[in-house]
């Protein structure tokens, strides 16, 4: 009896180094594969960048591990492999790998994330905004909505949007800052990437041209309220008594001209998130570059 007790102490020992060799190759065979598949499309491919999935709002750990990086027609594009943490049930954590997906559109954009019922905060880090429904009683009972722009998301989630989203209840979707965010658990193959930027190229195809325009015009919000006019007088001058004055006009983007289709927004330069050095942030709500 006592001499099983050192073999069987020595075949745990033996499981756990095996499982861990055979762990290492696998991930290895992964980086291998994911670095051909980047240069035969002619990405580039990196093993690990630091504080990337802290720049995209996800949770710890702040690194993303087997990152591509490349330019789909015209969308500059980031993708890599995560993790987030759940309850063993146990009093513990135990990670869960998860697949990212990027997507820069070119200008800053309101926040609108849209997750699978009961999925909510696996994966973000921070909310924002509250609770949306849409008046769509399938849309609404399958997915949570949240936003800080009511305005901009009902021009976004038209019917051919709302149906590609119900096709992709696997993951989930984020408009934040300059880009379009999509997490789902599981380490995508390259035949999965190629699928969800597909997706991703095809949602951005379906927001109607004249959302782009007012985008790229400066009222990202929306539904921001116009600043308050104020007249003075000018100083030792008399005013004139107004009469028939025509009411003012609400502030805020001016209609596109008719017959004018505008143009795509332009992804000619990189995303914040795409940058090494970031010593500026996009505000989501003014599309304004400001100091970190």
């Amino acid at each position: 009896m006592s001499g099983v007790f050192p073999v069987f102490i020595v075949l745990i020992v033996a499981v756990i180094v095996l499982v861990a060799v055979g762990a290492h190759r696998s991930n290895v065979k992964r980086q291998e594969s994911m670095a051909a598949y980047a240069a035969a499309r002619g990405w580039s491919y990196e093993q690990r960048r630091p504080e990337l999935a802290r720049r995209v709002g996800l949770a710890r750990p702040s690194y993303g591990d087997n990152v591509i990086e490349g330019v789909l027609d015209g969308h500059p594009f980031v993708a890599f492999d995560h993790v987030r943490y759940e309850s063993d049930g146990d009093n513990g954590q135990r990670s869960v790998p998860v697949s990212v997906v990027a997507v820069n559109l070119g200008v800053a954009v309101p926040q609108l994330e849209i997750t699978r019922q009961g999925a909510f905060s696996r994966f973000f880090t921070d909310l924002f905004g509250t609770d949306h429904l849409v008046g769509d009683k399938v849309f609404d009972d399958a997915v949570r909505i949240r936003t800080n722009s009511p305005g901009f998301t009902a021009e976004v989630l038209t019917q051919p949007m709302k149906t590609l989203l119900l096709s992709r209840l696997d993951r989930s979707w984020r408009f934040s800052g300059d880009n379009l965010l999509t997490v789902a658990d599981g380490k995508h193959t390259p035949e999965q990437l190629e699928s969800v930027l597909a997706t991703c190229l095809q949602m951005v195809a379906s927001i109607p041209p004249g959302v782009w325009a007012r985008l790229q015009a400066g009222a990202a919000g929306l539904d921001a309220p116009a600043a308050p006019v104020v007249d003075a007088p000018v100083a030792d001058a008399p005013v004139a008594p107004v009469t028939d004055a025509v009411p003012p006009q609400p502030l805020g983007p001016q209609a596109p001209t008719p017959g004018v289709v505008p143009a795509p927004p332009s992804t000619d330069s990189r995303s914040s998130l795409l940058e090494e050095s970031v010593g500026w942030s996009i505000d989501p709500i003014t599309g304004k570059r400001t100091s970190r």
